[in-house]
């Protein structure tokens, strides 16, 4: 079994090389691109299916983080990120209906990449198997969990 660093690495490599047979078959940029104003003040850049955000684009928000990867019915969903108002990255993984869900990788906002937790998702909240870090990028825990608690059989940590 690959490890999760080694499955993450495979995930963020395959999620390129879609996207990049995605956008150069035309869709990234194509003729239903446009510039859009959701209800709850949204600024969206991208593909509009039926008055709504379906496809590639970016959603930028007034808190000044934006969301750029796939959209599904006016909602993130798919593959994306997420960042922080500072440009630094916030969450990359899968999305489900505007919550993270499936697996992605959640950062530390002012250690420039600096990883907080890399694992499975469901409605938000890490839940499944997972990787907890230290601030300094030293694995706390490593195991399972359940609604962003540690569950279950796993291993902690010290960082010294």
């Amino acid at each position: 079994m690959l490890s999760l660093e080694k499955r993450t690495v495979m995930k963020k490599i395959l999620f390129l090389i879609l996207l990049a047979m995605f956008c150069f078959s035309g869709h990234c940029f194509s003729q239903n691109t446009k510039t859009i104003i959701l209800k709850d003040s949204t600024k969206y850049v991208g593909q509009v299916v039926n008055g709504l955000p379906n496809g590639y684009g970016k959603g930028y928000y007034k808190n000044g983080s934006w969301y750029e990867g796939q959209w599904k019915n006016g909602k993130n969903d798919g593959l994306g990120k997420i960042y922080y108002p500072n440009g630094n990255i916030c969450y990359e993984g899968d999305f489900m209906g505007n919550e993270f869900h499936g697996f992605g990788t959640y950062y530390y906002e002012n250690k420039n990449g600096a990883k907080e937790y890399m694992g499975e998702w469901k409605n938000g909240l890490a839940d499944g198997h997972g990787t907890f870090y230290y601030e300094s990028g030293v694995v706390e825990y490593n195991g399972g969990v359940k609604e962003d608690q540690w569950d279950g059989y796993g291993k902690c940590f010290y960082d010294n």
